[in-house]
């Protein structure tokens, strides 16, 4: 979903001038960092995540 959210951010940011008609422009600022920074940190925790439950299989096997 993360990923899903980012595209969407990306595609809209570049894209997304149709739909504003004033012709205002936005600026980036951290709703672009955020998802981007939200699914670097999910990918790290589920790495360790793993390794942890890995661990305890190990454990598990030794009794």
């Amino acid at each position: 979903m993360i990923a899903a959210l980012l595209g969407c951010i990306i595609y809209f940011s570049f894209k997304g001038d149709a739909l504003i008609s004033n012709g205002a422009k936005g600026s980036f600022g951290p709703g672009l960092i955020i998802p981007a920074l939200a699914l670097i940190c999910n990918t790290i925790a589920n790495k360790f995540i793993r390794k942890d439950e890995e661990a305890v299989r190990a454990a598990d096997r030794m009794r």
